[in-house]
């Protein structure tokens, strides 16, 4: 039998983690990206390369590699199915994900 909590975190989204580069600096983790599917990941993404400018910047952001399954809350959830993606930063990704689970 599942408890309340636990009904409470089926809903299926991609989550890719960016990473920051900052000259001089080093790298730093950067928050992440969610994702209704694997359509709008990828148009998430193109859309960031497409915005940035044509010589490397002092800092910025990029994707960690292959995005990842994940189950959210319902708030969460609804949250991207309304955008398609949503950019979380750092400290609001650290205190989200600890009420969700990767799929196993």
């Amino acid at each position: 039998m599942r408890n309340k909590k636990s009904r409470n975190i089926e809903f299926k989204v991609l989550l890719e983690e960016w990473t920051e580069s900052e000259r001089g600096w080093g790298t730093r983790e950067d928050g992440a990206s969610i994702h209704q599917d694997r359509e709008n990941h990828d148009k998430y993404i193109r859309s960031y390369w497409a915005g940035m400018p044509k010589t490397v910047p002092n800092e910025y952001s990029f994707p960690g590699g292959e995005p990842i399954e994940i189950f959210v809350d319902k708030k969460t959830f609804d949250e991207v199915q309304k955008h398609g993606s949503v950019r979380l930063g750092e400290g609001s990704y650290l205190e989200r994900r600890k009420k969700w689970r990767r799929e196993v």
